[in-house]
């Protein structure tokens, strides 16, 4: 079976994070980090690489299929990657050069991939059919990071003092900018929540213009728009309801305060409060 043109990358970038993190082998987690961050090229990064605009052409589609498939599982690239690396750790092994080899299980992750690929009619091996495999079979070490639903399970659980006081936005059907938020202020709004690598809040005196703001983003991020594209890993939490304490009595500044300290650790969560 041939092997794509992307292959030989993802293998570069799998090489390199076995050997930054002082792994022997390349093992298949390693693999799953190199395909996400190949999942982020964009066709400028990809014609940089090509040897020609053909190749480059081959090149996207296949990056955009897999981009397309991380993004069905609700997969942040770099969030996933760097609690990968946490939970991988550090091995022992100290690099002194020559070629780094591939682990037996992802010997057999290759091979799986590839008879799958076979399966489906096909007789090439590409980056989709390996991140296929991996999202159907993840290795514990994966299932820890993504859980069991490729992402979709592990995202939609908030932490618990978060969900004492907010849940997600509810989405709203929309096919573009409500009439009373503009798209430059969406755009800008996008802008600010791409730049923050924490925690977001926003807080407003006028509930309902904040809410038409963040369920046109929402709506927005759903889509898929462009614009939006770069933060589409983001979770609008909606906390201008009534607050939903677990204890009767005082003490519910407290739990709040405690529930936010515990929301700076997600970075993939914007909250919505009234002023």
């Amino acid at each position: 079976m041939r092997l794509s043109i992307m292959l030989d990358l993802i293998w570069n970038l799998a090489a390199k994070e076995a050997i930054s993190a002082n792994f022997k082998d390349i093992e298949p987690e390693h693999v799953f980090m190199a395909l996400l961050k190949v999942s982020e090229l964009q066709p400028q990064d990809l014609s940089k690489l090509a040897s020609s605009a053909e190749v480059a052409r081959e090149a996207e589609r296949e990056v955009s299929q897999l981009r397309g498939m991380t993004e069905k599982h609700g997969l942040d690239s770099t969030r996933v990657r760097r609690k990968l690396r946490e939970v991988l750790g550090h091995g022992q092994h100290h690099y002194d050069g020559g070629v780094i080899h591939r682990a037996q299980a992802t010997r057999e992750m290759f091979d799986a991939s590839a008879m799958m690929a076979a399966d489906n009619g096909g007789d090439t091996l590409t980056a989709v059919h390996l991140c296929q495999f991996l999202l159907k079979s993840p290795t514990e070490r994966m299932r820890a990071v993504i859980g069991e639903g490729g992402g979709v399970e592990a995202a939609s659980k908030l932490p618990p003092k978060v969900a004492e006081f907010g849940e997600p936005l509810k989405p709203v059907v929309s096919t573009g900018p409500k009439d009373e938020v503009s798209l430059p202020l969406l755009k800008v709004l996008a802008g600010h929540l791409r730049s923050q690598k924490k925690l977001t809040i926003l807080i407003t005196k006028d509930k309902l213009a904040a809410r038409a703001a963040v369920e046109g983003l929402d709506a927005a991020i759903r889509r898929a728009d462009d614009w939006a594209r770069p933060i589409r890993n983001r979770r609008i939490i909606d906390m201008t309801g009534p607050f939903k304490p677990t204890e009767v009595g005082g003490g519910t500044h407290k739990r709040l305060l405690e529930a936010l300290e515990e929301a700076c650790g997600q970075e993939d969560l914007v909250f919505l409060l009234s002023g």
